[in-house]
């Protein structure tokens, strides 16, 4: 049993590394359309600026901010099943899964 702790420990580091980029990158994928929406916000409270170009500013915004709550709703449902149990054993008819697809 001994032998098997190091490969335990290296495993465990491996998957510690492999969150914490993965936080890393989450973060960065969702500080960027924040910026973004929070520079085009104070851009459009801005009278100087034409109509065309608020239309413009205003459908970014909608777009980045589909993008940032796609990508919340992905992180909460990775959430979940990384907190679900495991999966239990049961009988399905395989006809009927693939027709749900």
């Amino acid at each position: 049993m001994k032998e098997k702790l190091p490969f335990l420990e290296k495993e465990v580091a491996s998957i510690e590394t492999l969150k914490t980029d993965f936080i890393a990158n989450v973060l960065h994928e969702m500080k960027t359309p924040l910026a973004l929406i929070q520079s085009y916000a104070y851009a459009l409270k801005k009278e100087s600026i034409s109509k065309e170009v608020k239309e413009e500013y205003l459908n970014t915004i909608m777009e980045v901010s589909k993008k940032l709550s796609t990508l919340v709703k992905d992180i909460l449902c990775l959430n979940k099943l990384e907190h679900q149990e495991s999966i239990k054993n049961s009988k399905f008819t395989l006809d009927e899964q693939i027709r749900f697809c």
